[in-house]
């Protein structure tokens, strides 16, 4: 549609996409199921009354949506539709790629989309002050704020990605080395200084635009796992890869406010 071939799974968006459980409201008849039977195909009525509503609004924001250039190689459409009285932006993201394969040709691929509703305030964030400054204006906006403070090389973002299954997640530059000089560290700086060519089959000019755009995939797209010690994680496959970004709500045994990153890697144990 812009410049080459549009193809799209809406049904894979559809499970991919965030924040649509709370695009529509279950219709009534869904809700009150009588007897087993009866409960499985109220199911699958619901699954596919929802997955057709999202396929609609896929199309109508590829059709009517606002464009604006993301880079060179990504689009971003964007529509707001108001439904039960309350607004609603649709958001598709579309890349001029491959997805890394050298066999097939370029073209536009939705790789995104998402329904917002209200963005959750900011002024409850509260930054951990051990992690240093906090660049707040830097929140929820993702890959910008890894962009920010890969510049910085100190600081904090608090809040700058938010699930709403996990809720608000910080991103921290940390430190890298120990006394000895041993990597044994945590945040940003780390993920820089150990698992900065891990990165390498995500989309971006260079390995760090790579780095902010693999984080901010795998932290939207990642199924939550927990990991040793009770923490939480979150996988994602990229082509033939697995990824982790690993998470901690604590600070040196004290409980934060929010999770916030101390690792990303290509894991290569997993297939």
């Amino acid at each position: 549609q812009y410049g080459g071939e549009k193809y799209m799974d809406a049904g894979r968006i559809a499970q991919e996409s965030k924040g649509l459980e709370t695009f529509k409201t279950q219709p009534q008849e869904f809700l009150t199921p009588v007897g087993r039977e009866a409960q499985i195909q109220a199911q699958k009525d619901f699954k596919k009354w929802r997955n057709t509503h999202i396929a609609n609004a896929i199309d109508r924001t590829l059709k009517e949506g606002q464009l604006s250039h993301l880079d060179g190689n990504s689009v971003e459409l964007n529509l707001r539709e108001t439904y039960n009285g309350k607004d609603w932006d649709f958001k598709a993201r579309i890349d001029w790629t491959n997805n890394n394969d050298p066999s097939q040709p370029r073209r536009w691929v939705l790789q995104d989309f998402k329904v917002v509703g209200d963005e959750p305030p900011k002024d409850i964030l509260k930054p951990n002050p051990a992690f240093g400054e906090n660049f707040k204006e830097f929140a929820f906006k993702g890959k910008e704020a890894v962009a920010k403070l890969l510049q910085e090389k100190r600081g904090q973002v608090a809040g700058a990605f938010y699930r709403e299954d996990l809720g608000y997640i910080d991103l921290v530059w940390g430190e890298v080395r120990n006394k000895e000089g041993k990597i044994q560290g945590h945040g940003l700086s780390k993920i820089v200084e150990k698992h900065l060519d891990d990165f390498s089959p995500f989309e971006g000019a260079n390995a760090l635009e790579r780095l902010g755009n693999g984080l901010e995939k795998i932290i939207q797209n990642g199924e939550v796992v927990k990991q040793e010690g009770g923490r939480i994680g979150m996988v994602c496959r990229i082509g033939d890869k697995t990824f982790r970004v690993g998470l901690k709500k604590n600070w040196k045994g004290e409980a934060t406010h929010n999770h916030w990153i101390i690792t990303a890697y290509h894991d290569r144990e997993k297939p």
